[in-house]
């Protein structure tokens, strides 16, 4: 029988520590998935607000 909690529950765990890290990998991702979704939806919001501002002129020069 495996005397350590962190071999027990098969995760990383510092021998005589209070902190027990489950799943770190997994942590990661997430991590990283709520750093780049963001990310990239700024540079898509980006990208469609300067195809409006560039057309808004036009608009006002056909309409006015």
């Amino acid at each position: 029988m495996v005397s350590d909690a962190g071999e027990r529950n098969r995760s990383n765990a510092k021998i005589g520590s209070y902190v027990m890290l489950r799943h770190s990998l997994d942590d990661i991702w997430i991590f990283l998935q709520q750093f780049f979704v963001p990310l990239l939806w700024c540079i898509l919001d980006t990208g469609q607000e300067q195809v409006l501002v560039e057309a808004e002129p036009l608009y006002n020069f056909l309409f006015i």
